[in-house]
């Protein structure tokens, strides 16, 4: 039987409350704030684009700017899927040979 996922912490963090109960086997809930937990890590890039002086370029967005950003897709690697998010938030082609693109930075 695998361990409880929630048996580090017993207590509800924003409330400091025991007063934990499941509602489902991976999701927790403290009913008299409506705050509820859940054990299911999901994996997401952010990515920072710089141009040659090293200044971030944010995304423009309707209300507020932001970096583009997105969800893994099972058993995607993360670098495809940064490809995959840059090119469909901003249609930008890493693979042009124009940009340099580095996935470990010194």
């Amino acid at each position: 039987m695998s361990p409880d996922p929630f048996a580090a912490y017993p207590y509800c963090p924003p409330y400091g409350s025991a007063y934990y109960h499941y509602v489902k086997p991976r999701q927790r809930s403290y009913q008299p704030n409506s705050h509820t937990d859940f054990n299911n890590p999901i994996i997401a890039v952010a990515i920072l684009i710089l141009d040659p002086g090293n200044n971030l370029l944010p995304i423009l967005r309707a209300k507020d700017s932001a970096m583009p950003d997105g969800f893994v897709v099972t058993n995607e690697r993360l670098q495809l899927t940064v490809h995959r998010e840059i090119s469909t938030e901003i249609g930008l082609d890493l693979n042009s040979p124009a940009l340099k693109v580095k996935d470990h930075p010194d």
